[in-house]
């Protein structure tokens, strides 16, 4: 049985793959979609039945699976193979197979000559020319097999051109039926072709170094390559000196349909290989660009004589067909309107200077009314005393925090950052509930006293859900009425956005009219009173507050600013983003935006996932007090229900919520302890593979050795070989010698797996089923034949 496709990991697991990329097989040359896609089996058949007439009329085809073989359909398509066209040598069958074989690049390949390059010349044979195709063991995207092919092709000199992406071969054909025709295969088992991503192998390692070797010429050529030189009057140098500041390099590409494929790489609409051949280079204290394309490209070399090209010269050629006389007057017309916008930008940057020396010698802002100039009397007002100088009382004993939930959060300003996909909504809303004193029973967060929260939303149908959801999940046997105590203490507002301060005149409202006051008895027998302000949750920061730019520090801080001081005094929870998609690395996580929403918060909390093990933790980042936990985990539930959509119709509706609770095991640990739980279960795989391997091989009458057991399991060939020995070990698997008069060479010994039971007989007695120490007659020496007798010598 075939092997499926497989890639082997760092860690030395084996995935299996999808099935390899097809090629498209087209009529003719002049067809434009692709009659039917054939495998790397059918190609190989008709390598062994080529074709017969002209090069023209044989089909052809492309190492991508497609309908069409235009430059779009290849970049979009999955590519099967590379292929290399050894146009330009004389390479013979023995060459092609040092080149390719064990001694080489080690590559399963298919070969075959072209019946152009086998015609005779000048009453001579020609050498032959060969078409060599690498299969991928999986679909290989475009930019990957582009790079592949023309860093090979660089690297053996062979022709470019089959490098392109779009770029077809001819089917396997010969001219005529006596026409001179090779072809070698050597493709072997899917599983044993070429992985685009192995380090290892020594094609990967050619093509990467010519690859790395074709971009340093392509380098030296746009860098070495003169300025075209322009003719123009004092006015024209002028205006192409405005031209030059007025426009950006890569904008002015990117509009004019080149694609950014990496840094200072730019790729020509007009490109017919699908590489990128615009090269942006900073030199002289300006950006110029260098163009490797073909003549088809506006901005090509070879249409500038060689030279490199600056934004005026790209502009011309592109916008304006190189007519430098219409661009000049064109371009001075609308650099007047530029000039004024300059003009009105540098007054506006002015009235921001100013505001900013008003900002820097502006008295605090505070939540009071501002009292009036005069009193009744007319005297004018004591002045106020600088508020640095009013001088805080601290008493002999500490004081612990202001608890929302006890020994994780405090009040005060919190940033709570998540990615995007994470589950913030589901996780925060309940954790917020838990301080409404809506949570589940013998909950280690549960505060003392509930407080109400006011949660600020930009979908207000999700948190409708979440509630619903999470208050029947709660209202235990006994204990009706969580959902009655939801709609008491939870107080949900669609976000809307607006500016901090405005944001911040609510706090009044939410004060005076969700506040709770307490009174309790201490441990020291006095009576306390003590005010608990609702807590105010703003999931999330750019659907609630308003920046001109999320970046901007002075912004941040003038919004945390405006939440701590002119809020009411209130605690606030701002959900905001991570700067990162990927959250399994908490040391890597920072918010998104300005550092200043992080630097001016009292705590700071970020949501990850930890895709290893599929679970969620709420981590504590920046805090101004020793909390009990380092982390939360986050552990989700749902609940399914029939509800009626708008239309009055019946529809199945999820209802998913999630709770913070103390970890058990902290998030490292289970890390760890899952990690080894992986490879554990892969160690069985591996070990059950091999057994299967070994009997199958055996109830087809065949034997396998260690070293082919090895290479039919494939993967890392030390942790199978190891995999083998514990398995001969263990006894589950063993090695039947061969007599040494009987012993074939290179063949001393093959391995029989045992049942079960013949294993526990095999440990009890020694002794293990005949039928399993047979020997094949293709694994020992025939016997020899019999002397000839000296009657039959007379005879």
């Amino acid at each position: 049985m075939t092997a499926l496709p497989f890639a082997v990991n760092q860690d030395g697991r084996t995935t299996t793959l999808p099935p390899p990329a097809r090629l498209s097989l087209f009529d003719s040359h002049s067809a434009t979609t692709a009659a039917r896609f054939i495998t790397l089996a059918e190609l190989v058949a008709m390598a062994e039945q080529p074709t017969i007439g002209p090069k023209g009329e044989s089909a052809l085809i492309t190492p991508f699976e497609s309908q069409r073989k235009t430059a779009d359909a290849a970049q979009r398509a999955m590519f099967a193979a590379v292929i290399i066209d050894h146009d330009h040598d004389s390479r013979t069958a023995g060459d092609i197979r040092t080149l390719y074989g064990p001694a080489g690049f080690d590559v399963c390949y298919l070969a075959f000559t072209s019946s152009h390059h086998m015609q005779e010349k000048n009453g001579e044979p020609a050498a032959p020319r060969w078409k060599v195709v690498v299969p991928f063991a999986a679909p290989v995207d475009a930019d990957t097999a582009a790079e592949l092919s023309a860093g090979i092709a660089y690297s053996l000199t062979t022709d470019a051109a089959q490098a392109r992406k779009q770029q077809g071969f001819y089917a396997p054909n010969k001219l005529h039926p006596s026409a001179p025709y090779e072809y070698i295969d050597q493709l072997g088992e899917s599983w044993e072709w070429l992985h685009a991503d192995d380090g290892e192998s020594c094609f990967i390692q050619e093509a990467a170094q010519g690859w790395a070797e074709l971009q340093k010429a392509e380098e030296k050529a746009a860098s070495t390559a003169r300025d075209k030189p322009r003719t123009c009057n004092t006015e024209q140098a002028g205006i192409i000196g405005h031209i030059l500041q007025a426009h950006n390099m890569p904008n002015l590409l990117v509009q004019h349909g080149y694609q950014r494929k990496g840094k200072g790489l730019y790729l020509s609409p007009t490109s017919a290989s699908g590489i990128a051949g615009v090269r942006l280079l900073e030199r002289d204290g300006k950006q110029v660009i260098y163009s490797h394309h073909g003549p088809s490209d506006p901005l090509s070399a070879d249409n500038h004589d060689g030279h490199s090209l600056d934004v005026a010269d790209v502009l011309c050629a592109l916008r304006y067909g190189g007519d430098i006389a219409r661009m000049v007057k064109e371009e001075a017309d609308r650099l007047d309107e530029d000039g004024q916008k300059q003009r009105q930008r540098e007054y506006m940057q002015e009235l921001e200077r100013q505001r900013k020396t008003e900002a820097f010698n502006a008295p605090p802002v505070t939540d009071s009314t501002p009292a009036p100039e005069a009193q009744a009397g007319g005297q004018p007002e004591p002045p106020e005393p600088h508020h640095l100088t009013r001088f805080v009382d601290i008493g002999q004993q500490p004081e612990p925090p202001n608890w929302l939930l006890p020994g994780f959060i405090a009040e005060g300003v919190v940033m709570i950052a998540g990615g995007h996909g994470v589950g913030k909504t589901t996780a925060i809303l309940p954790l917020s509930l838990a301080v409404a004193g809506v949570h589940p029973q013998q909950y280690e967060l549960a505060p003392e006293h509930w407080r109400h929260v006011v949660y600020i939303t930009e979908d207000t149908a999700q948190a409708g859900r979440i509630i619903a959801g999470y208050g029947e999940h709660l209202d235990w046997p006994g204990g009706r009425g969580v959902p009655d105590r939801i709609r008491e203490r939870l107080h949900v507002v669609e976000a809307r956005r607006a500016g901090a301060g405005y944001v911040a005149l609510a706090g009044e409202y939410y004060r005076e009219h969700y506040s709770r006051t307490i009174t309790s008895t201490g441990a020291d027998g006095q009576q306390y009173t003590a005010e608990l302000l609702p807590l105010v949750v703003i999931d999330t920061l750019a659907a609630t507050i308003h920046l001109e730019n999320e970046n901007d520090n002075s912004e941040a801080s003038a919004a945390i600013a405006a939440l701590k001081q002119q809020f009411a005094g209130l605690p606030v929870w701002i959900v905001g983003h991570t700067a990162k998609a990927n959250l399994s690395r908490s040391e890597a996580i920072t918010a998104r935006g300005a550092s200043a929403f992080e630097a001016d918060a009292n705590q700071v909390l970020y949501l990850v996932h930890e895709e290893k093990n599929g679970t969620r933790w709420l981590m504590r980042g920046k805090t101004r007090f020793e909390a009990e936990w380092a982390e939360l985990e986050i552990r989700s539930d749902s609940r399914t229900i029939t509800a009626l959509n708008r239309f009055g119709a019946e529809e199945s509706l999820t209802l998913r919520w999630a709770v913070a609770t103390p970890p058990d095991k902290g998030r490292a640990e289970r890390i760890k302890q899952t990690k080894a739980e992986h490879e554990e279960r892969d160690r069985e795989a591996l070990r059950e593979r091999l057994m299967q391997l070994v009997a199958n091989a055996f109830a087809q009458g065949q034997r396998l050795n260690k070293s082919a057991l090895r290479s039919q399991a494939g993967g890392n060939a030390t942790t199978t070989g190891c995999n083998i020995d514990a398995l001969l070990a263990d006894g589950w698997l063993y090695e039947v010698e061969i007599p040494a008069p009987d012993r074939l060479r290179n063949k001393p010994s093959f391995l029989v797996a045992l049942t079960e039971s013949e294993r526990e007989a095999f440990t009890a007695t020694g002794e293990l089923p005949a039928h399993k120490l047979e020997i094949p007659p293709d694994w020992k020496k025939p016997p020899a034949p019999a002397p000839e007798t000296a009657q039959e010598g007379e005879q």
